[in-house]
């Protein structure tokens, strides 16, 4: 389920949310951390000159990838929360 293609109206989000299953869930994590870290190191490198994202991809492995996730996953949750 893709929560891209329901209506953005607030009153639904409890829906949606409930809606979602624990694969939803991770795809969206994982999603998010991706988006983030793209977006992020973009303007660092863009800012510097660097042309080369490799370095990016080999320092958020891991570790640093998994810490990055449960602060989205937290996010999530506190969303749901405030929707219930």
């Amino acid at each position: 389920m893709s929560t891209r293609d329901l209506p953005l109206d607030a009153k639904d989000i409890p829906g949606i949310i409930s809606a979602m299953t624990e694969g939803d869930i991770d795809a969206m994590l994982q999603e998010s951390v991706e988006a983030m870290l793209d977006a992020g190191c973009r303007v660092i490198q863009d800012r510097i000159g660097q042309t080369d994202g490799g370095w990016a991809d080999i320092h958020f492995t891991n570790d640093k990838w998994d810490v990055i996730k449960e602060m989205m996953r937290l996010y999530f949750i506190s969303e749901k929360d405030m929707a219930a």
